[in-house]
């Protein structure tokens, strides 16, 4: 997240194993890439962003969530898409997967 501004960024840059994930930098921020002494992004981690808390939601995930998939498998209800990328490159991707489902 970013002190300055508020807005959320996510730095990770991952290409790997089919997968082309590109850091997702808030475009529409005026601020971003320019240096904190000239009032641009003062990026930081939330404390909530770790292995522990993750750990956690995975468990609430698969007790929980994980759960559904199954129930709505047996109605047909589900279409698996795979993920090879971020949101401009994934999104027409799952549009076109529910459309012709």
């Amino acid at each position: 997240m970013c002190k300055t501004c508020g807005k959320n960024f996510n730095i990770a840059n991952i290409h790997e194993e089919g997968l082309d994930l590109d850091p997702l930098l808030n475009d529409d921020c005026e601020k971003y890439g320019k240096p904190v002494s000239e009032g641009g992004c003062d990026l930081y981690q939330r404390s909530d962003d770790n292995e522990e808390v993750v750990k956690g939601r995975l468990e609430i995930y698969n007790k929980e969530t994980a759960p559904l998939v199954d129930f709505y498998e047996k109605k047909g209800m589900v279409v698996n898409v795979k993920v090879t990328g971020g949101p401009k490159v994934m999104v027409p991707k799952v549009m076109e997967a529910l459309n012709s489902a």
